[in-house]
């Protein structure tokens, strides 16, 4: 159960399967697509716990958290 101060857990589920699958067709050495979008949920859930909602505004911690997460992963896999 992933859960997030002032979002539900289906928000969070959402933010999360949309930022995976943002990343789905980046072109990353010899990777799938679908290995890609696996790859950016095993990132997602190692640094979800890390999300610091403080600093965000109450009205946008969705939006915050999928901007978080979309860094997050891009700059792991681009490593």
């Amino acid at each position: 159960m992933i859960t997030i101060q002032g979002l539900t857990e289906q928000e969070v589920q959402e933010v999360c399967q949309k930022v995976a699958t943002n990343h789905r067709n980046k072109a990353f050495s010899y990777f799938s697509a679908e290995d890609i979008e696996q790859q950016a949920w095993v990132i997602i859930l190692e640094k979800i716990g890390e999300f610091n909602n403080d600093r965000t505004k109450a009205d946008n911690q969705k939006q915050s958290l999928e901007n978080w997460l979309n860094t997050i992963v891009h700059r792991r896999l681009a490593n």
